[in-house]
């Protein structure tokens, strides 16, 4: 049964220790670690799903389990492969299998995003009224050409959109 007390990496590494072991009996087990331990190849998606994710976390869809590596800054490397049934690999530079200290640095997204709203900071995101670009994190970038049609933003967050629907409908006046 999975621990909720433990993070995802510590999880993750569980897991990981769980398939080594199985790999010791079964050099085509479901998911093993690459030769130099930097990052974990998923052989059978399917067996992996279905035999080893629910012993160590509560999601039972591969894709849900991808989105958590994600958003723990793990990165398929052999992403866009045309090769049928190619292992899939990911990657994380602070999860690997011989410095197991590393994950001490690795961050969820959302916490990451949390702990910025904690502190005021709003994100990386722009003031509206002063520029045509909005500063997203990690370098991407938006630009509008029309700022007439955005609402501008007061420092009071949604409360001055009030009597603006979302649906581009009018909202009522109050």
């Amino acid at each position: 049964k999975p621990n909720p007390a433990l993070t995802f990496p510590e999880k993750l590494m569980h897991m990981m220790t769980y398939a080594d072991s199985q790999c010791a009996t079964d050099p085509n087990f479901c998911v093993a670690w690459t030769d130099g331990g930097s990052a974990f190849v998923v052989q059978d998606p399917d067996a992996f799903t279905r035999d080893v994710v629910p012993r160590f976390f509560k999601a039972t869809k591969f894709a849900s389990f991808t989105r958590k590596l994600y958003r723990w800054g793990f990165r398929q490397i052999n992403r866009g492969s045309t090769v049928p049934n190619d292992p899939i690999i990911f990657s994380n530079d602070s999860f690997h299998r011989d410095h197991k200290h590393l994950m001490a640095n690795m961050r969820s997204t959302t916490n990451k995003k949390q702990k910025l709203s904690e502190n005021g900071n709003n994100g990386g995101l722009s003031n509206l009224s002063n520029t045509n670009a909005i500063n997203l994190p990690h370098g991407i970038g938006m630009r509008f050409n029309n700022f007439s049609a955005l609402p501008q933003m007061d420092g009071s967050g949604m409360a001055g959109m009030a009597g603006m629907s979302m649906a581009g409908k009018q909202g009522k006046p109050k």
